[in-house]
């Protein structure tokens, strides 16, 4: 890579340079409680957005064309046991700032992510450009975006792009984001299930069904479905619950790391999903294999109206016990007929 040139830097704006990054200059000025939350955690686990960028760039050298954030950030709480802003992990709000820090310093991942404006626009100052079609949306940064700062045009670095940030006054100073470690792409995700095992995923499943109210229902014949073509995703959520064995969990985040880690693992020519509709199934399933785990990870009760992830509990035919009993910090998910 050819270095950027560091200008007349006299020792004392070296040393002051050397303790910040891009990362730093980007967030220091920003007043939201978010920046301020999002540099506090990147100062306490400078490795955390950097592995964003590595997970997004994994998924491009598998000539994968786009990955969601909400599935990449649940996956790294499960596989970096980061932990630092609030009861499950970093802060899901400051998702969407995370990632357009990472898509401005970085510019080859931002292709990858589907950008919406929100709140995080107005923080940093940026900008989405609609281009083509799908996701071809990309984020630029505005006129607001640094202060007595401007980028630099993007340069190689590495396995992708970096986009330098230089800082104004006398000397200058060229301040350049972390290093991106480079991930090799793990084990085929074929080899955590055997034939055997995909029969036994799906068997107590479909008892599951069979004693809910409504066994015909559409959603659940679809769901099961779903278990028969891919049991990979919930051998997966039980194997990991089982082993990590944690003492209170998000049902919803474990489904976003199983979501993510068949991404980054399978082989292309099997196409994993994972509708909305079914995560509170799935979830639910869980835990009523796994009932040492009832009372750990918090479940809601259904929405009202037509909302579909909202009703897996009257058509399971479950309900939520009205307070924690033993201690627990949630309330424990009942049957109202018995499941086996």
């Amino acid at each position: 890579m050819t270095q950027s040139p560091r200008l007349n830097r006299s020792p004392e704006n070296t040393l002051e340079a050397s303790m910040k990054d891009a990362i730093d200059i980007l967030l220091q000025d920003k007043q939201h409680t978010d920046a301020q939350k999002l540099l506090a955690f990147h100062h306490a686990t400078p490795e955390f957005l950097p592995r964003v960028v590595a997970e997004f760039r994994l998924l491009q050298k598998q000539g994968r064309k786009a990955g969601g954030a909400k599935s990449l950030f649940h996956f790294l709480r499960w596989d970096g046991h980061w932990q630092a802003i609030d009861d499950f992990e970093i802060d899901d709000h400051l998702r969407p700032l995370a990632v357009r820090v990472c898509a401005l310093l970085w510019p080859d991942i931002k292709g990858m992510v589907q950008f919406c404006p929100c709140a995080a626009d107005d923080i940093l100052g940026t900008r989405i450009v609609r281009r083509g079609k799908g996701r071809g949306n990309f984020l630029y940064p505005g006129k607001n975006t640094v202060s007595a700062a401007s980028f630099l045009p993007p340069e190689k670095n590495g396995a992708g792009l970096v986009r330098p940030i230089r800082l104004g006054g006398f000397p200058t100073v060229i301040t350049i984001p972390p290093p991106v470690p480079v991930l090799d792409r793990p084990a085929t995700f074929h080899g955590l299930i055997t034939e055997a095992e995909a029969a036994s995923i799906a068997a107590p499943l479909r008892g599951f069904v069979d004693n809910s109210p409504n066994p015909r229902h559409p959603i659940l014949l679809a769901w099961l479905r779903h278990v028969e073509a891919q049991p990979e995703i919930f051998a997966f959520m039980q194997k990991t619950l089982l082993e990590r064995n944690p003492e209170r969990f998000s049902a919803y985040s474990l489904l976003e790391y199983a979501r993510w880690s068949i991404k980054r693992a399978a082989e292309r020519h099997k196409r994993f999903t994972l509708p909305n509709n079914f995560g509170g199934l799935y979830s639910r399933a869980l835990i009523v294999l796994n009932l040492q785990f009832n009372g750990l990870c918090e479940f809601k009760e259904d929405s009202s109206g037509k909302v579909r992830p909202g009703r897996a509990n009257r058509l399971l035919g479950c309900s939520l016990a009205s307070e924690p009993i033993n201690g627990e910090p949630y309330r424990r998910l009942v049957w109202n007929r018995v499941t086996e």
